[in-house]
């Protein structure tokens, strides 16, 4: 994050259960990397939020909101991509699973980025 300078990352996952373990575990992780090799720990600690379709509607808007609101942030995600969902503030998308769609990948990218564009309204 440092090094490229990103402030908000959102990481898709196939699965919920991933999903939920890497928000759950990183927090912990950087903390040992801090110690273990603290050149590769970011200069801030990142909050670490955790969405997937079967979330409300309110609870996503919630999630989304506390995200977009926060100063450095990982959002990672799960089921959502083919629900048409904004994500707002996106500086990178990683894809933590592999993945040979082409349309997958279409939609990820446009989540995020119909947020920054000019023709569109705020929210």
């Amino acid at each position: 994050m440092t090094e490229h300078g990103l402030n908000k990352i959102l990481v898709y996952f196939n699965l919920v259960s991933d999903a939920r373990r890497f928000a759950r575990e990183l927090p912990h992780t950087l903390r040992l990397l801090a110690r273990t090799d603290p050149g590769l720990v970011p200069g801030r600690d990142p909050q670490v939020f955790f969405a997937h379709g079967e979330h409300t509607p309110a609870q996503r808007a919630g999630i989304f909101t506390a995200f977009a609101a926060a100063d450095c942030a990982i959002l990672a995600d799960s089921k959502l991509i083919a629900e048409g969902v904004d994500i707002p503030s996106v500086d990178a998308i990683v894809f933590a699973d592999p993945t040979r769609s082409v349309i997958r990948c279409v939609q990820a990218l446009a989540a995020p980025c119909a947020w920054t564009c000019p023709a569109r309204p705020p929210p």
